[in-house]
């Protein structure tokens, strides 16, 4: 069985977009659950070592918060994201249409 797939370059602007609307979110909030339901909809889940933490609501939430840290309007969050993170937030955060 295939480990959990890192994200991909869509599904970490789908996670950028939904930190720029709604930032960071906790696990239970229902954005968390309505990206991840939808994450999970683009990938089976079942093809991953572990289907249950596969862009589960803790996973989005996660996500949200190393973006927080890129933010410069934001106190805290994670303290080190990837370099696709950052390239996607360099690219999109500026954009007032996004």
């Amino acid at each position: 069985m295939a480990r959990i797939p890192p994200w991909s370059r869509e599904e970490t602007i789908l996670a950028l977009h939904t930190y720029m609307n709604h930032g960071r979110v906790r696990e239970n909030s229902v954005v968390a659950k309505e990206l991840s339901t939808y994450l999970r909809h683009l990938t089976d889940p079942h093809t991953t070592s572990d289907p249950i933490k596969f862009r589960n609501p803790d996973a989005i939430a996660l996500k949200l918060r190393k973006f927080a840290a890129l933010d410069p309007k934001e106190s805290s969050g994670m303290q080190k994201g990837s370099r696709m993170e950052l390239a996607i937030w360099k690219e999109f955060s500026s954009n007032p249409e996004f």
